[in-house]
């Protein structure tokens, strides 16, 4: 998007400077074309994009589910005065529930990429 609108605003301040010439809507329209392709040609390739959200949502998930244990151990030592006894449990229970989100998660993944037809073009 930064791309297109410094290009625009190159073409923008391009057809200011020419005091003489008064260009027509259809070259501003070209040159306006010209800046979106470039704008897509620049797109990562969705299989990066999706192997990077995968990414990310695989943390999260991590991180969520040990921080949900570990905040409900803490909470139920807390209220029943056994210190490190519930928490140490919901820690290791975090992260089983985890590690069984990122599999489905992953599993999920591969099932829809081997379903999905990939896209080459050859020339």
């Amino acid at each position: 998007m930064l791309i297109l609108f410094r290009d625009l605003k190159y073409v923008l301040v391009s057809c200011m400077n020419d005091d003489n010439k008064k260009t027509s809507l259809e070259e501003l329209d070209a040159s306006i074309k010209q800046a979106k392709e470039r704008l897509d040609d620049n797109k990562p390739s969705s299989k990066r994009s999706s192997s990077s959200s995968l990414g990310s949502r695989i943390c999260i998930e991590l991180f969520a589910g040990i921080a949900v244990g570990c905040f409900i151990g803490y909470y139920l030592d807390d209220w029943l005065k056994t210190k490190p006894l519930f928490f140490i449990i919901c820690f290791f229970l975090g992260c089983a529930g985890s590690g069984v989100n990122i599999y489905r998660m992953i599993a999920r993944d591969i099932k829809q990429s081997n379903q999905a037809p990939e896209n080459t073009n050859k020339p």
